[in-house]
């Protein structure tokens, strides 16, 4: 390598592109640019940090543990190197860069994707990936700025900032209601066709008076798909516990009825997690100000009476 110009940066960009894409081709297609230079850049980097950070053979190109140990810290590097490009461009001003965000599949669908194209349109000088998915994810492990949830879970070196209670409702269609009965109390629920959200496990809790009533029954469908679950409620195929932010149009219509209204169904929060390590950008910063401004008071399912996602 004596002599020649390595460029280390764009050999780091190329190696997180080949990882994302999953092969050399479509790498280089994605970035029009051909595959021997793409590979080149790839062969400099391995040579300049001393390991190997692909499998190849013939039918697959993997990256290695180290690689793969190693991406999400070159995701980080990558995606500050371009906010801070980006603020010699305009002085430090304005808001820059790159932001990976993930969200809520069906929630993103309905209310988040308004609420990130209206912040990256606010700040033109932002570019964002947006990836909509119901698991959890941990997002320093997985090159995420932000995750918005709604399931539990906690990850080190990611804090946590709760943004707005999301209530769920027991609901089920009317004629199914006239057929097999209202359920009275939790326990009744067993003799139903229950209709489960599998990101919310298997355990529908209720509280009543200080009481709380556990019902783990056997369920005619489960799926991780609210709005399926929704449709197939309002069809009269069962009874399913889901976002109020989901079913409220539904109810509104009549389409869906409340069932145990006196119950309080187990209260999800949605929240935002941020790796430590970018809390302090100003791009992360302004999308939590953004974030929670937009779900200060009542949730925008309850401002607008619209429904939505799981």
């Amino acid at each position: 390598m004596k002599g020649r110009r390595v460029d280390t940066l764009e050999n780091l960009r190329t190696f997180v592109a080949v990882a994302e894409a999953g092969s050399f081709s479509e790498a280089a297609r994605r970035a029009n640019m051909s595959v021997s230079v793409v590979k080149k850049r790839v062969d400099q980097l391995e040579h300049k940090v001393g390991v190997q950070l692909f499998e190849r053979s013939t039918r697959s190109l993997k990256p290695t543990e180290h690689g793969l140990r190693q991406l999400p810290a070159a995701m980080k590097l990558l995606r500050e190197a371009s906010d801070v490009l980006s603020s010699f461009k305009k002085g430090g001003t304005e808001i820059a860069g790159h932001l990976r965000v993930k969200v809520p599949a069906t929630m993103g669908r309905v209310h988040l994707m308004d609420l990130l194209t209206e912040f990256r349109r606010e700040n033109p000088l932002l570019s964002m990936e947006i990836y909509a998915a119901d698991r959890m994810v941990n997002p320093l492990q997985e090159g995420f700025d932000v995750a918005v949830g709604a399931i539990p879970g906690s990850f080190g070196g990611v804090d946590e900032i709760a943004l707005h209670p999301m209530r769920r409702l027991v609901v089920a269609s009317p004629g199914y209601l006239q057929q097999r009965g209202m359920p009275q109390t939790p326990r009744e629920l067993s003799e139903h066709d229950l209709l489960n959200y599998s990101p919310a496990g298997e355990t529908w809790e209720f509280e009543k008076d200080g009481e709380h009533f556990n019902v783990r029954a056997r369920y005619l469908i489960t799926c991780n798909d609210g709005m399926q679950l929704m449709k197939s409620a309002s069809q009269g195929d069962g009874i399913t516990c889901l976002s109020e932010y989901l079913v409220s149009e539904p109810l509104a219509r009549g389409d869906l009825v409340e069932v145990l209204p006196g119950y309080t169904a187990k209260t999800y929060w949605i929240y935002l997690q941020i790796p430590h390590s970018v809390q302090n950008a100003p791009s992360v910063r302004a999308l939590v100000e953004h974030l929670k401004a937009a779900f200060r008071g009542p949730g925008p399912w309850e401002r607008s009476g619209a429904a939505a996602g799981s």
